[in-house]
């Protein structure tokens, strides 16, 4: 594995931000958000259970929904052409003789069950 030198890792962390403001104009094709869903779903996780799905929202009705109960954040919700919602999975999934576990250490299961 090939680390960043001290120099490269202090520039990208002092350069990273939270985006607040959005182009409501721009339209994410299904190509782009399903790229930004894939490298957010490759995201590190504990025993790489990646344990949350992502759910791209673009309906305008839909995100006013949403809005309506994400407190503080309304406007930045209606006024983004795309919204990522983040759903975590049930801890019943993760338990260990959950199907989502078992279909994720196919190996580990072999002729348990």
């Amino acid at each position: 594995m090939k680390f960043l030198d001290q120099e490269k890792r202090r520039q990208l962390l002092n350069e990273r931000h939270s985006c607040k403001m959005f182009d409501s104009h721009y339209e994410f094709s299904s190509e782009e958000l399903e790229e930004i869903a894939e490298i957010a779903r490759l995201s590190p996780s504990s025993y790489n259970t990646q344990p949350w799905r992502f759910v791209m929202v673009t309906n305008k009705d839909v995100k006013k929904q949403i809005a309506a109960h994400s407190y503080f954040n309304e406007e930045m919700i209606k006024s983004a052409s795309a919204l990522m919602v983040v759903c975590p999975l049930r801890p019943s999934e993760l338990l260990p003789h959950s199907h989502y576990m078992q279909n994720l250490y196919p190996e580990s299961y072999k002729g348990v069950l």
